[in-house]
């Protein structure tokens, strides 16, 4: 009988255990989510409060001859646009997670001003997002490909 009793207290420790610790569990991914919703609030709220002009102006007005003075001059800070230049300094003022917003934000705008561009024209504002990442050496990596 005092065997059965322990074995009884043994297992309600442990489903009290693993009760408890399966709450900590959702706990952290509820606040998770929640940091996750924040910093898209806070993301935006800094993409507006920010001037993002020189970026605006680099990925909607650029020709395709800076792009390719940018690749033939690899990272030679020297050789690059000096539009792409300012971009960079603009894009460090964000946090490292809304680099990637604020850029897809500049494309979707600029497609919607020129919604008579082309293809081409299009795929050409996206080509010049992603050399704002790479050549300003963002921390974070975009996939532009999905949103467009």
């Amino acid at each position: 009988m005092a065997k059965v009793a322990v074995l009884a207290t043994i297992f309600a420790v442990l489903l009290l255990v693993g009760n408890t610790y399966a709450h900590r569990t959702i706990t952290v991914k509820i606040d998770e989510e929640a940091n996750r919703r924040s910093s898209r609030g806070s993301c935006q709220q800094q993409i507006q409060q920010r001037d993002l002009s020189h970026c605006e102006r680099y990925i909607t007005q650029s020709r395709g001859r800076d792009i390719e003075m940018v690749v033939s001059d690899g990272a030679n800070p020297q050789q690059r646009p000096q539009s792409l230049q300012q971009c960079c300094s603009q894009m460090k003022q964000l946090d490292d997670e809304c680099h990637c917003r604020a850029l897809e934000q500049m494309v979707e705008e600029g497609q919607q001003q020129g919604q008579r561009q082309q293809g081409q024209q299009q795929r050409q504002m996206v080509d010049r997002a992603q050399t704002v990442v790479t050549y300003c050496c963002l921390p974070q990596r975009c996939d532009f490909q999905s949103a467009w």
